[in-house]
C-alpha cells in the first residue's frame, strides 16, 4: 500500500504475511524511490488494506501512526492485541509515543507518566471511531479520538475521549470525555 508521496520519497506499507496478518512494515524510499528503509515495524492495518498512518497535513516530516506491540497475537487465541500511537517528526527517522495530556476535559490530573509506560493512543482508519484528522487550512491542528494509558483501547467500554492539538502534536488536550464528530472550519 503506498501511504503517502508528498514529500519527495515514498512510505510504503508493506504486508508480509498473508491478506488477514493485521499489520505490516512501514518503508520509506530515498530521493530516487530505488532504496528503501525500514521506518516502523507493525504498523496495524485492517483486510481492505487500509493503514493507520497519516500525515499531518501542511506540514513536513510529521506523522502519526499505531502499530502492534505483540505480533505474536495473530496466532494465539488467548493475546489480545497491543495497538500504541506513535508520531514521527523527523520524516520517520525517529517514532515516539505520545506524551498525555496534564489534565482531562474535567482538569483532573490524569498523572500518565511515558516513563511508566502511560501515554495518548489514537484510533486510526483500521477501527469504527474516528480517525486521526488534520487539515492543510488548519496547520498544526489535529483532532482523533482515543484514550490514555498503556494500549489503545479498542474494546467498546466507554474509554474513547476526543483530543485536539494546535502545536502539530507537540501537545495534546483532551477536550471532551466520550467520542465527538469534529472537523475544522475554514472560514
Amino acid at each position: 500500500t503506498i501511504l503517502d508521496t508528498s514529500e519527495g520519497s515514498a512510505f510504503l506499507h508493506v504486508n508480509h504475511g498473508s491478506y488477514l496478518t493485521p499489520f505490516g512494515n512501514i518503508y520509506i524510499s530515498d530521493a530516487d524511490g530505488w532504496r528503501y528503509t525500514l521506518s516502523l515495524k507493525n504498523n496495524r492495518r485492517d483486510r481492505k488494506g487500509r493503514c493507520d498512518f497519516e500525515k499531518v497535513q501542511g506540514l513536513e516530516g510529521i506523522y502519526i501512526a499505531n502499530y502492534v506491540d505483540n505480533p505474536e497475537f495473530f496466532d494465539s487465541i488467548y493475546e489480545k492485541e497491543h495497538v500504541l500511537t506513535v508520531m514521527t517528526f523527523d520524516k520517520g527517522a525517529r517514532w515516539a509515543r505520545i506524551k498525555a495530556p496534564l489534565t482531562d476535559a474535567n482538569s483532573q490530573a490524569t498523572n500518565c507518566v511515558i516513563d511508566e509506560g502511560c501515554s495518548l493512543h489514537l484510533h486510526g482508519v483500521t477501527d469504527e471511531w474516528g480517525p486521526f484528522y488534520s487539515t492543510k487550512n488548519a496547520l498544526g491542528l489535529i483532532m482523533a479520538t482515543g484514550n490514555i494509558g498503556k494500549f489503545l483501547d479498542l474494546s467498546h467500554s466507554g474509554n474513547v475521549n476526543t483530543y485536539f492539538s494546535r502545536d502539530a502534536g507537540q501537545t495534546w488536550f483532551e477536550v471532551r470525555k466520550g467520542s465527538h464528530i469534529y472537523e475544522f472550519g475554514d472560514h
